[in-house]
């Protein structure tokens, strides 16, 4: 029914919590007595929510274990935080509920892999995530400091038009950024990635952003990837997620030679720093088709943009925190050419850079780092949950 996994830990948890995870990996936490485990399910699926009730019954009748602290992630449309509430009134009515957001819980993963006393720059860049604004995160920088985290920079927010339909279409996200430089004569232009695009989804797509209709708003940088693939004509659809992003990694990997970053910028918002990549966007539009070979290049080029904007987003950091430690997180950092191009970067900076271990920087790290997310974070204990 379950298999159960100790996780080594590089410190030692003294808040029992029981962890429901992220609806996008079905994996349950919990630690007892100082000790992390891990439960997934064996044998036929459940549903999300039948899992998390046979799950807690199992861990109340074989261990007795009554948590302090339930924990989940507060995405509006996951089960979780109603299911949290159930077991809440069912099984453990003395626990706390605390829900703890995506990308916290990929940087807090940095105290099970590396121990606890510690100052650091969080990187959590990842397909997507719920953010405290009720936008789609996934390509944060959080200041862990003074026992709480912060957010204090990110790559600025691209439109989806249809919501998660431009998640499964990335043309619609290269639009969403064509539209934002060039208005609505982007549709009347010789635009090549929107050649073949069936008119009438074209055309719904212009009428949705000309009127911001069901229009989303996503910092992730898995939509980046997602956009230079489309407007490189390498995947204009990506039913699966990661698949253009691995397309686009595929044809960087073919290109030689030294590669040079595209231009960026970086502006001091409310919210922190946002790093814009609309000047490297628009050299992209601007030529209009692409051999093999050029596309291969610009998929090279990208991958040390990002790398570069996120180095340049972490000098400022570091001249502002004094932080030069950084932990690098998500399932974007399962690119092996973003990883040696940022590696590159930070250390040549002077950063002592280290990456979440594989494959725990996916979402199947995401239950283990709500859990340290608690207990690092004294905000989160208090039940005062705050991230801005």
């Amino acid at each position: 029914m379950f298999e159960i996994e100790k996780i080594p830990s590089g410190f030692k948890m003294a808040t029992e919590v029981l962890s429901l995870g992220s609806e996008t990996r079905p994996r349950i936490s919990w630690n007892s007595g100082g000790v992390l485990f891990s439960l997934s399910q064996t044998g036929p699926s459940r549903g999300f929510a039948d899992l998390y009730e046979a799950a807690s019954l199992y861990l109340l009748k074989k261990f007795k274990f009554v948590p302090e602290i339930i924990t989940f992630d507060p995405h509006p449309l996951f089960c979780c935080g109603r299911a949290a509430a159930t077991l809440k009134a069912k099984f453990f009515p003395r626990s706390r509920l605390v829900p703890v957001f995506h990308h916290i819980a990929h940087v807090a993963r940095f105290a099970i892999d590396e121990g606890l006393k510690k100052k650091y720059i969080g990187l959590a860049f990842d397909g997507n995530g719920y953010g405290s604004d009720g936008n789609s995160w996934g390509s944060e920088f959080f200041i862990y400091s003074g026992g709480v985290f912060s957010r204090r920079a990110h790559f600025d927010y691209m439109r989806l038009a249809g919501g998660d339909a431009a998640t499964k279409e990335p043309w619609r996200l290269a639009a969403g950024v064509a539209f934002e430089i060039y208005g609505e004569d982007i549709f009347k232009r010789d635009t090549a990635f929107l050649k073949g695009i069936p008119k009438d989804r074209l055309r719904l797509v212009c009428q949705m952003l000309e009127k911001k209709f069901n229009i989303a708003y996503s910092s992730s940088a898995g939509r980046l990837f997602d956009a230079v693939a489309a407007m490189l004509k390498i995947k204009s659809f990506a039913p699966r997620e990661g698949e253009a992003a691995l397309a686009l990694e595929a044809e960087a990997k073919r290109s030689y030679g030294a590669a040079v970053s595209y231009p960026f910028d970086i502006k001091e918002q409310k919210s922190g720093l946002c790093v814009s990549f609309l000047p490297m966007f628009k050299e992209i539009i601007q030529k209009r088709s692409f051999s093999r070979s050029e596309r291969q290049v610009v998929s090279r080029r990208f991958h040390v943009t990002v790398a570069s904007a996120a180095g340049r987003a972490c000098r400022l950091l570091r001249k502002k925190f004094g932080i030069n430690l950084v932990y690098a997180s998500g399932g974007v950092f399962m690119n092996d050419v973003l990883c040696s191009d940022l590696k590159e970067i930070l250390r040549s900076d002077g950063f002592k850079l280290i990456f979440a271990k594989r494959p725990f920087n996916t979402d199947l790290g995401i239950s283990e780092g709500q859990i340290s997310a608690i207990c690092m974070d004294k905000s989160l204990r208090s039940g005062s949950l705050k991230c801005v």
